[in-house]
């Protein structure tokens, strides 16, 4: 139909880096008033707890997760659930052509194994730390909350996965 070397199309096209903006929380701050930092209270065998004025979190220590967040008496999460990763998205009917969701199923419900959970006042501010371990994807994931004095929380969530590791990737 065509001549061997003739050009359909040109285009340019500018590739970059994703640049993800660095978001700082910090403590809401009155004037005349002192800021008054979260409480964490670890006397609980199975909960550690963040109070602050007009609000109060739980975290699970047996999980690490957050399994209990409360805002001027009103409860943001439901009894039973948690704040949790999830790694697994719902499959296309594309995906169900080239049997994606058997490819990536290691993926859908991964075991995560807590292996430490650290706790601490930073900047007037309350910090819990989770690591854990996801052994049959060969990674490690690392949960942080960030909490200021009115209950506001920043989760960062960062998984460091085996290079070496015959595992498949992430669903995209």
């Amino acid at each position: 139909l065509l001549a061997a070397g003739y050009t359909v199309a040109k285009e340019q096209l500018r590739i970059t880096d994703a640049v993800v903006p660095n978001i700082e929380l910090c403590n809401s701050v009155s004037s005349n008033v002192a800021v008054v930092a979260p409480v964490i209270k670890d006397n609980d065998r199975n909960y550690l707890v963040v109070a602050g004025k007009g609000f109060s979190l739980e975290f699970n220590k047996r999980s690490g997760y957050m399994t209990k967040y409360v805002v001027e008496g009103t409860e943001m999460i439901k009894e039973g659930s948690a704040l949790k990763p999830n790694f697994w998205r719902a499959p296309t009917d594309n995906d169900f052509g080239a049997r994606l969701q058997v490819k990536y199923a290691v993926w859908k419900n991964p075991e995560i194994k807590l292996v430490s959970m650290q706790q601490r006042i930073e900047n007037q501010q309350a910090v819990i730390e989770s690591a854990y371990e996801l052994p049959e994807v060969s990674a490690k994931l690392n949960l942080t909350y960030v909490i200021n004095n009115e209950g506001t929380m920043k989760v960062t969530q960062k998984m460091t996965a085996d290079k070496n590791a015959k595992v498949s990737n992430l669903f995209r």
